[in-house]
């Protein structure tokens, strides 16, 4: 189901531990909150990743702080791209949000996944959301990029149990390198069932050039 404004409010997840009222919410169910503020409070609890105690001032361990104001959105592509400031040090925060263009699930329901680009306090990430439920550690995720030959390794789940993600910039920005001036991509993450979604990069160039502006990355 494409549901645009998911991604574009999904994209500003200021990622905090804890739970909340909208711990069992969906990006579909958040992105149907008619009120902003409690709109985002929903997607900022979607991706929680324990505290990174070794980072002054950190919600979580990929750095990401909360914000007050309205982010600014653009539209790249397909892509949905939210640029706001940190309340802790006003350094750049910028988001890039894509949903798949066919997604197959082997639980119960139709198959959700979202793909989201970061920077958030000079520290990138990539995060897959899923509404599948996942209870290891970390969990094998096989991506492939363009026409080379796909590759597996073990991504790190956040405390959420429903996304994965690369939460420090030495593994997010080379990952996020290879995206560039590729179309397709395509990936799997198995745990005791498997979603597999297939992605349009179209303009991923300019979403990273942001991305990678805003982390000096």
């Amino acid at each position: 189901m494409r549901i645009n404004v998911i991604v574009a409010v999904a994209v500003t997840l200021a990622i905090a531990a804890g739970g909340s009222a909208f711990a069992d919410e969906t990006p579909q169910a958040c992105a149907m909150i008619a009120d902003s503020l409690q709109r985002l409070t929903c997607f900022d609890k979607l991706f929680p990743k324990a505290q990174d105690s070794s980072t002054p001032g950190a919600s979580s361990a990929n750095g990401a702080a909360a914000t007050t104001s309205e982010p600014a959105k653009t539209d790249v592509a397909k892509w949905e791209v939210t640029e706001d400031k940190s309340s802790f040090d006003d350094s750049s925060t910028v988001a890039g949000g894509l949903l798949p263009t066919k997604v197959s699930y082997t639980g119960v329901g139709d198959g959700e996944a979202l793909l989201i680009l970061r920077c958030s306090e000079n520290r990138t990430t990539v995060v897959f959301s899923t509404n599948m439920f996942m209870t290891d550690d970390t969990v094998r995720v096989t991506t492939r990029i363009g026409d080379e030959p796909a590759a597996s390794s073990l991504w790190t789940r956040s405390t959420n149990y429903k996304a994965v993600g690369l939460w420090d910039g030495s593994k997010a920005i080379p990952f996020i390198k290879k995206l560039r001036n590729n179309d397709k991509f395509a990936v799997r993450i198995e745990a005791n069932d498997r979603v597999d979604a297939e992605f349009n990069l179209s303009n991923v160039e300019e979403v990273s050039a942001k991305i990678g502006a805003a982390c000096k990355g």
